[in-house]
C-alpha cells in the first residue's frame, strides 16, 4: 500500500527544474516505491525519468494525448482540416478512443490495424499515427496501465495551478 509520504507531485516549468527535481527524487530512499509517473508527451521528461527510474512506468496523460491529436488534425498538413472534414476527424478521435480502451496489446494491434485500413484514404493521418502514437502506445493505452491507478487517466488536477512548483513533498531524505 502506498503511504502518503511516498507520493510526490511535481510541476516543473522547464526541463532544468524538472531534471533537478528528478535528481533530488532519485536520492530519496525507497525510490522503488515510485511505480509510475504521468506526464505530457515531452520526450525530454520521459527520457530523464526512464534514465533515473528505469523500473518505473512513464505514462502519458490521456487528456494531453487527445489534445495533441485534435490540434494536429486541425492543421492543414493533416489532410482532414476544415469544416468539410469534421465527421472524419470525429471518426479518427473515436478510433483513438477505441484503441485506448484495449486491455491487451494484441487487441490494440488488431484495432490499430483496423484504424490504418479504415483511414487508408487519409495517408497523412496514418503516417502521423504510425510515427508518433503507435510506437509509444504502451504509454497511453489501457494495456500499458498494468496496475491499479485509481482510474486516473490525466494529470490535469496537478496542473491546475501552474504557479505551484511542488504540490506535495514529504518524502524525507535519508
Amino acid at each position: 500500500m502506498t503511504k502518503k509520504e511516498d507520493i510526490i507531485f511535481s510541476i516543473a516549468e522547464d526541463l532544468e527544474m524538472f531534471l533537478k527535481e528528478v535528481t533530488e527524487l532519485s536520492d530519496v530512499k525507497h525510490t522503488s516505491l515510485l511505480k509510475c509517473f504521468m506526464v505530457d508527451k515531452d520526450m525530454s521528461e520521459i527520457n530523464a525519468l526512464n534514465a533515473v527510474f528505469p523500473e518505473s512506468d512513464v505514462l502519458l496523460c490521456w487528456y494531453h494525448v487527445l489534445q495533441a491529436v485534435v490540434r494536429w488534425l486541425m492543421k492543414s498538413d493533416s489532410g482532414v482540416s476544415g469544416p468539410h472534414s469534421s465527421n472524419t476527424r470525429r471518426e479518427i478521435l473515436d478510433s483513438f478512443k477505441k484503441m485506448k480502451a484495449c486491455a491487451m496489446k494484441t487487441d490494440f494491434d488488431r484495432v490499430a490495424k483496423e484504424f490504418l485500413k479504415d483511414f487508408s484514404h487519409c495517408q497523412e493521418v496514418c503516417k502521423y499515427f504510425q510515427r508518433y502514437w503507435e510506437p509509444i502506445s504502451h504509454r497511453w493505452d489501457d494495456y500499458g496501465r498494468c496496475y491499479n491507478h485509481g482510474n486516473s487517466e490525466t494529470n490535469n488536477l496537478i496542473e491546475r495551478d501552474q504557479s505551484l512548483v511542488v504540490i506535495f513533498r514529504s518524502v524525507k531524505k535519508v
